[in-house]
């Protein structure tokens, strides 16, 4: 396997994870106890991408529903701090970066094989 495609297949992968923790927080924004999350992505050997999932600071905010079980005399609960605005541009970009390096790699594997077309 090339540096390029190591590297765009590490970055698919990295795509894939971020999507799976956006649609964790969106399944899971109404639920008191989820600590939601964010895919953070760093260089990883051989110029590869890592995706690894980190806690959103802070982790709740108070939202006002005196209906909920789990809300306090004030009628305030603790709810992820989860923007559905926000996971859906989380989720679009890793959709277009996804398909990007699928581009890549489908533009390195052409290349590839007109060289080998060449030699033969």
């Amino acid at each position: 396997m090339s540096l390029l495609s190591g590297a765009t297949l590490s970055s698919l992968a990295a795509q894939v994870r971020s999507l799976a923790v956006s649609a964790a927080n969106v399944a899971n924004m109404r639920s008191a106890d989820y600590v939601p999350q964010r895919v953070v992505q760093t260089s990883g050997p051989a110029g590869g991408v890592r995706g690894e999932a980190a806690p959103i600071s802070p982790p709740s905010i108070l939202v006002y529903d005196p209906r909920n079980p789990a809300a306090d005399q004030d009628g305030l609960v603790a709810l992820p701090n989860v923007s559905l605005e926000e996971e859906f541009v989380v989720q679009i970009q890793a959709k277009l970066a996804y398909k990007a390096n699928l581009a890549a790699l489908k533009a390195q594997d052409e290349a590839l094989g007109d060289l080998l077309d060449v030699v033969s």
